[in-house]
């Protein structure tokens, strides 16, 4: 059946610690800037897993939010 990862997978560097950990499906409202970073897919599990290695921490996903004051923000 495969597992499900959601709730606080608001990045790509998140959702691929969830694959890496075994999730088969990644449940996010992040999906577009998700897909900006890792590119468009569906990926090989081990072409997906191969990003990880590359994976920058300042991609469309990752990088913090603001708040609405204006403020940096935190994920």
């Amino acid at each position: 059946m495969g597992v499900k990862a959601s709730g606080g997978v608001r990045d790509c560097e998140a959702a691929l610690r969830m694959i890496m950990s075994g999730a088969t499906r990644i449940g996010t409202s992040s999906g577009v800037s998700m897909a900006k970073c890792l590119g468009q897919g569906p990926l090989p599990l081990h072409d997906l897993l191969s990003l990880a290695s590359s994976h920058s921490p300042t991609c469309a996903s990752c990088s913090p939010v603001s708040a609405r004051d204006g403020s940096p923000g935190t994920y």
